[in-house]
């Protein structure tokens, strides 16, 4: 096999791992082809936008690891590295008030609001000012279009942030996967083809490595007949498949 299939072939084992169960692996090998366009250039915010688009997927094996993080009660560090944000309690809107709507409007939109409502702003030019005159004329069926709009607005840039930071997520994990299945590659075929004085080895390569990932450092023992326990063994894990002299 020659090294470019052999690299295709990891590649597609990369994506078919870490999606394994998600309905976007039907896409696997557009997927596969993007992650290694990007690899080692720029994985931020994402490689995958032009193939998924900026929609919320599913991904079976971060929902597993985001539910065991959650019954620990600690997520790791590495995982904000992408700037991800776990699930939790849903964002309040920024415009749930009068007072919202007056502090987010523009000097315009204000000005806009008192002609509508014929408020005397009595020659105020200041925003706060402006505010004082209207904050108890106005009311909630007054601006509640607005809010809507703006509530809804800001919605939809935090969906789509959190997709982008998966999108982000899920392409660095289809290259360290891909790394390590590399990595076993050629310690393998070290191993056999010399007496060498090199053993394989497992290093974290966080700032913050977590407890978990040395867990699975510690429990862990090189198979060469099998490429299913390799890092990374979570979201966001950094660790390697490397070598170290005995």
């Amino acid at each position: 096999m020659s090294t470019e299939s052999r690299e295709d072939a990891l590649w597609r084992l990369a994506v078919a791992q870490i999606l394994k169960g998600a309905p976007i692996l039907s896409r696997s090998l557009a997927i596969a082809a993007a992650c290694r366009t990007a690899d080692g250039e720029n994985w931020y915010p994402s490689c995958l936008e032009g193939v998924l688009g900026v929609k919320d997927f599913d991904w079976p094996w971060l929902n597993q690891w985001l539910a065991v993080f959650a019954a620990r009660e600690h997520y790791p560090e590495a995982i904000f590295q992408y700037e991800f944000e776990p699930p939790g309690e849903p964002v309040a809107p920024p415009y749930a008030n009068v007072d919202d709507v007056l502090n987010g409007m523009t000097v315009p939109e204000l000005r806009q609001l008192a002609r509508a409502h014929d408020i005397s702003l009595k020659g105020a030019t200041r925003k706060s000012d402006i505010r004082i005159h209207m904050a108890h004329v106005i009311q909630w069926k007054d601006v509640c279009a607005w809010a809507s709009e703006k509530n809804g607005e800001q919605e939809q840039k935090t969906r789509i942030k959190r997709t982008r930071a998966k999108l982000a997520l899920l392409s660095c994990m289809i290259s360290g996967r891909f790394y390590n299945l590399h990595r076993h590659g050629q310690i393998v075929d070290l191993l056999k083809t010399m007496n060498t004085n090199r053993k394989p080895c497992l290093e974290n390569h966080s700032e913050h490595n977590s407890g978990l990932a040395c867990e699975f450092i510690q429990a862990w023992r090189f198979d060469p007949y099998s490429w299913e326990y390799l890092p990374p063994f979570f979201p966001g894990d950094t660790t390697t498949l490397e070598t170290s002299r005995t």
